[in-house]
This record gives structure tokens, C-alpha cells and sequence, in this order.
């Protein structure tokens, strides 16, 4: 198992950005199969929602976003697809198939620690 840790201040995706009031602390840890590859992640945000991740099987199956791809770092890993979720609560459309009840968590917990940007 691995363990890690990240603090988010600001982050950006194309003209849009998200600034962190107070700053977001992820935890997160990975657990490994039998040829020491990473199979899932459990992600930690510090309002206290958690929530897995199989990285490698999204790569597989297309999930791209930031150019991630199998030889990326697994924190990199980790960071994009937190940085997605956030994107995609707070910018995407709420009637999208895709906007869950993981994003409306994630809007309510932060809505009141974020800035949001769109230049």
C-alpha cells in the first residue's frame, strides 16, 4: 500500500479556474495486485468524503483527461481525476447523465470555500 498526500490552492482548466479560499488537503492511499500494480485508490478530501478510484482500468478503457496515460506518476494520476470532479461539479451542466450525486456532494462541501473563475 501505497500513501500520499496534496494540498490544492488553485487550479485551472482551459480560461477557467478554481481558487481555493481555504486550501483543499486530499489524502489518498493505493492498494496493489499481484504483479505490484496499482488496482485502486481511495481518495480523502478533508471535508470528509472519500471515494475509489480504479486509475489504470479508466486508463484502459479511454479516460485520458490531462494527457494521463499508463507511465504517468500515480499522484499525477490521482490529481487528475480530482481536479476533473472538481471541474466537472462546479462548471459542467447539472442535467448531464454523468453530473451525480458524488458532484452535488462535492459542490455543497466546498461551494463556500471556492472562487470561481471563467475568463
Amino acid at each position: 500500500m501505497t500513501f500520499g498526500q496534496f494540498t490544492l490552492i488553485k487550479i485551472n482548466e482551459g480560461n477557467k479556474s478554481i481558487e481555493f479560499v481555504e486550501p483543499l488537503l486530499i489524502k489518498w492511499d493505493s492498494s496493489y495486485d499481484e504483479s505490484e500494480k496499482v488496482t485502486r485508490v481511495h481518495i480523502d478530501f478533508d471535508f470528509g468524503m472519500i471515494y475509489e478510484i480504479r486509475p489504470y482500468c479508466s486508463i484502459s478503457l479511454g479516460w485520458l483527461y490531462d494527457n494521463i496515460n499508463t507511465d504517468t506518476s500515480i499522484e499525477d494520476i490521482i490529481k487528475s481525476f480530482v481536479k476533473y470532479d472538481l471541474f466537472h461539479s462546479f462548471f459542467h451542466c447539472q442535467f448531464d447523465p454523468n453530473y451525480t450525486i458524488f458532484h452535488w456532494s462535492i459542490r455543497g462541501w466546498l461551494k463556500d470555500r471556492v472562487e470561481l473563475i471563467d475568463d
